[in-house]
This record gives C-alpha cells, sequence and structure tokens, in this order.
C-alpha cells in the first residue's frame, strides 16, 4: 500500500494535469503497482479503495480546471487541446463519416466484354477443363464465355 505523503503527491500531479504514468513516475513509483491499487480499490472493503477515490478525485479536479481555464481564458486553445488528447472519447474530434460506394461505367467495361476461356486441358488432363462444356459433342471451336454486369448508376 501506498504512503499517505505519496497518495498526496501522487494526487496533486494527476490535479494538475499529469498522467497517472507520469504522476507516479515522478515520485518513484511504479505506475502498474498505482494501478494495481485502483483495481484493488474496486471493491468497497478494500482498503484501496480509499486511495481510489482520492485519484478519481484529482483526475476530476483537473479536467474541471482545464474546463474553466476554457471558459475564463481568451486563449482557451492549450486546454482544449489537453482535454481532446486525455479524454478524446468525450473531447475528441467528432467526425461523421458517409460512405456511398459506386462503380463507374468505364470500370467495368473490360468485364462485359466476351472472353474466352483459358486452355486448362494440359493441366488437368483431357476433358478436364472447367470452363468448356462437359460432353465433348458440346464443344465448338471458339467457345466463349460472357460476363455480364449490372451498371450502378447516380
Amino acid at each position: 500500500m501506498l504512503e499517505d505523503f505519496e497518495i498526496e503527491l501522487v494526487c496533486e500531479r494527476l490535479a494538475l494535469g499529469a498522467s497517472l504514468e507520469v504522476a507516479a513516475r515522478s515520485i518513484g513509483l511504479v505506475p502498474a503497482e498505482v494501478v494495481g491499487y485502483l483495481e484493488a480499490g474496486r471493491s468497497p472493503m478494500h482498503p484501496c479503495n480509499r486511495l481510489r477515490g482520492k485519484i478519481l478525485q484529482a483526475i476530476t479536479q483537473s479536467e474541471i480546471k482545464d474546463l474553466q481555464r476554457i471558459e475564463n481564458s481568451s486563449d482557451w486553445r492549450a486546454a482544449a487541446w489537453r482535454l481532446s488528447r486525455r479524454w478524446p472519447g468525450r473531447w475528441g474530434d467528432k467526425i461523421a463519416v458517409d460512405l456511398a460506394v459506386g462503380v463507374k461505367q468505364d470500370v467495368l467495361n473490360p468485364w462485359t466484354a466476351t472472353l474466352k476461356p483459358p486452355d486448362l486441358g494440359p493441366m488437368l488432363g483431357a476433358n478436364k477443363n472447367p470452363f468448356l462444356p462437359a460432353s465433348p459433342s458440346d464443344e465448338t471451336e471458339g467457345s466463349s464465355m460472357v460476363i455480364e454486369a449490372e451498371i450502378l448508376e447516380d
């Protein structure tokens, strides 16, 4: 468990806007250890619950100070930048994406042409070409396959 003076120092740094990692490292603590105490403090009966409450309060104070700075200052950009980086889900840029997919006619033209299937007979053995009719009597010289595609209009 952290000593009371360590808790106070971490909380002071968090209230200034430092991340938990920076606040912990600045006083010689291992950040993972502090995170472990926070996780343990989720239980109301755990001794770390008090530590968790103080740390969450310090983080909240930092956010409130940034909001006050934005409200009271003519140059609010630094605080807004920090809010957007620290809490991107709440203060970050929101991007709306409208995705419409269409295909132009000239892109499909090569696919609408008449195509002659390749001769795979040498690779597959006689009469095993998947592109040709199954029975030899159905085969004609110059067999072809047509691929058609629907053209989407705006």
